[in-house]
C-alpha cells in the first residue's frame, strides 16, 4: 500500500521496473535507505514497542534487489563502490539491509527476538548478531 502511495519509496532499478508493472505486481522492494520509507518504518516498530507487549517482532518482504535511486547512488559513492559492478552494488544493498536491521534491533531493545525475511534467507538477530 505505501509503494502505491510513495512511489519515491520504491528501489529504482532499470531492469526490474522496466520488466514489471509496480502498481499490480504482488511485491514491490522499498529503497531502506530513503529517508520516508526507512522512517515510516521505525516510527512503525516504535509504535509497537511503545504500546505493545510483545515477545518479537517479524519484517517480512526485505527485497533482495538494488537499488538506484540518488540516495543509494550517492551512498554507494560515498562508500567507494562501483555502481557499474553489479556484485559491488548487489553487496551494497546487503550491507544496507543489515544496517536496518541493526538500526531495528536498536529501537527494539536486546530482550526481543527480531526475525527477517530477506528474499532467500532467513535472518534472525539476537544481540545484535545476524544468524542466516
Amino acid at each position: 500500500e505505501q509503494a502505491i502511495r510513495h512511489r519515491e519509496w520504491t528501489i529504482r532499478n532499470p531492469e526490474i521496473n522496466k520488466s514489471s508493472d509496480w502498481v499490480f505486481d504482488y511485491f514491490i522492494d522499498m529503497c531502506y535507505l530513503s529517508s520516508g520509507y526507512k522512517q515510516y518504518m521505525l516510527d512503525m516498530i516504535k509504535e509497537v514497542r511503545d504500546n505493545y507487549d510483545v515477545d518479537g517482532y517479524f519484517i517480512d518482504c526485505m527485497g533482495g534487489n538494488v537499488c538506484y535511486c540518488n540516495d543509494c547512488i550517492r551512498e554507494m559513492r560515498k562508500r567507494g563502490v562501483d555502481i557499474d559492478d553489479e556484485a559491488a552494488a548487489l553487496q551494497f544493498s546487503k550491507d544496507r539491509r543489515l544496517e536496518f536491521c541493526k538500526e531495528i534491533k536498536e529501537i527494539i531493545g536486546e530482550d526481543k527476538h527480531l526475525f527477517f525475511n530477506m528474499m532467500y534467507t532467513l535472518w534472525i538477530i539476537y544481540n545484535s548478531f545476524a544468524v542466516t
